[in-house]
């Protein structure tokens, strides 16, 4: 196996290395762990799994983190053994590439740099669309790389360029795809992708998410409800452009979507650029609306200048509604090298207070450290936390 015909970084370089292995078959069927000191409660018994991106093939041109086969790695612990697996998600990406032995799908974020290998790889992906080696419109094109969620009786892994995949634990600790999961949507209705971030109430068992899409309308909220049927959409028409909306945030009464900087315009790729791309005149915003609102009638925006949410880590309510608190990390580092590098993104902590009442906004930073992918206990999601 060889390296790219470019000159990688030495970021990229280690990630060559550490890939090699697990791109030349990608999976570790259950192994028991050694036991290096002390022993397990016999009374512990679950799963720890992590989800991330490890390309199955290296590719032959720029890579971006993003970019890669979803992958999970999990620790399963029962009756005082643990033993470690790792398998992709197996998407319908990964089977085809898998079956014709090489990667044929582009990457939004690396795939579209100069203007002949935007048109060539742009043409080559339609070809074989149009001669039948692939149809992504109707199976998906995700790699479902982002993140997990369990709700609905069901463990999912996501991305936000597809729906969710189901995935499953077995008894003896491997993992199995179940497959796309469409959540009994209704068969007028077209549900292609999600984000990667739901927001899952445990005292109703609902799920709430949304997607974002370079066409109109830009933004879309929907819920699942404790069964795993899917709402009906909500088009949020105000959003005035496609912005690329990572995270949100859902309190007891109220879903909060954030207006970055961070854009979508498909027309650059006949530029010879990424469809992504930082738009530096644009003033951010947060968007609110009821939880359960059956339209945008009621949403509002209030301005949020500088503020390029990533991740939302909770969010609640006080004085009986009337203000909502978020704790979210802010991109402070809003330019187009922090999005074709990641590893230079810079990001801090931010508490924002909203005032329901009179729509204004005040923020604080918690902390001026990179910080972001924060954590809580998935029982306070909506509730006031430390």
């Amino acid at each position: 196996m060889q390296l790219p015909r470019f000159a990688p970084s030495p970021f990229y370089r280690s990630q060559v290395r550490s890939l090699r292995q697990l791109c030349t078959g990608g999976r570790t069927s259950p192994t028991p762990c050694e036991v290096v000191e002390g022993s397990l409660p016999s009374c512990l018994d679950g799963a720890y799994i992590r989800n991330g991106p490890n390309p199955r093939f290296i590719p032959p041109g720029p890579y971006h983190l993003f970019d890669g086969d979803g992958m999970l790695h999990m620790i399963r612990i029962s009756r005082g053994e643990a033993t470690f697996c790792s398998r992709y998600v197996k998407t319908y990406k990964y089977m085809v590439e898998q079956e014709m032995g090489y990667p044929i799908f582009p990457s939004v974020f690396s795939s579209f740099n100069g203007f002949g290998a935007s048109i060539a790889r742009s043409f080559l992906t339609l070809s074989k669309m149009v001669t039948g080696q692939f149809n992504p419109i109707r199976h998906g094109f995700g790699v479902a790389n982002t993140s997990l969620a369990l709700f609905a009786g069901h463990l999912f892994a996501l991305c936000e360029s597809d729906i969710p995949y189901a995935i499953k634990v077995t008894p003896d600790g491997d993992i199995v795809t179940i497959g796309r999961h469409d959540f009994q949507r209704s068969s007028r209705e077209w549900f292609f992708r999600m984000t990667a971030h739901p927001k899952i109430d445990r005292e109703t068992g609902e799920a709430f998410a949304y997607r974002c899409h370079p066409l109109w309308p830009f933004l879309t909220f929907f819920r699942f409800d404790a069964e795993g049927r899917k709402h009906k959409d909500v088009p949020i028409y105000s959003a005035d452009g496609p912005t690329v909306t990572h995270d949100f945030a859902v309190t007891k009464s109220y879903a909060i979507f954030p207006d970055v900087q961070i854009v979508m315009n498909l027309l650059w790729i006949l530029r010879g650029r990424s469809p992504v791309g930082i738009d530096s005149a644009k003033v951010p915003r947060l968007g609110v609306i009821p939880r359960y609102a059956e339209d945008e009638t009621k949403m509002w925006w209030i301005d949020a200048p500088e503020f390029n949410m990533l991740h939302c880590f909770n969010a609640w309510e006080e004085d009986g509604g009337d203000t909502i608190v978020m704790v979210a990390s802010n991109l402070v580092s809003v330019d187009q090298q922090s999005l074709e590098s990641v590893q230079l993104a810079q990001l801090i902590m931010e508490k924002l207070t909203i005032n329901v009442k009179s729509k204004t906004l005040q923020r604080q930073p918690l902390s001026r450290r990179v910080l972001d992918f924060g954590v809580i206990n998935p029982a306070y999601a909506a509730k006031k936390n430390r």
